[in-house]
């Protein structure tokens, strides 16, 4: 289901499952996030606490370039741009 709608399937996922779920695609292992603040967390954090997964070519095609698989100076950049959207609103 993956491969035909990458979307559904992890809205699925975050539905049956919770939060935060882990999965497989292919032999690699994944966790998904979907509450905001484990999200803010990762976008937030140092450059160096995460690193970007080299993934299959089907889920690049969900995440592409993005913040996810970024790295130094263009993450930096990548994130100040989302920034905004995850900070919370008092």
């Amino acid at each position: 289901m993956f491969g035909r709608d990458p979307l559904a399937f992890l809205v699925r996922l975050r539905d049956d499952f919770g939060d935060v779920v882990t999965w497989s695609l292919g032999s690699m292992r994944m966790i998904l996030l979907s509450h905001p603040e484990h999200i803010a967390e990762l976008l937030a954090s140092d450059e160096t606490r995460y690193r970007p997964i080299d993934v299959s070519w089907v889920f690049k095609q969900l995440v592409g370039d993005s913040v996810v698989r970024s790295q130094g100076a263009d993450w930096r950049r990548k994130r100040s741009l989302v920034q905004p959207t995850v900070r919370p609103r008092y």
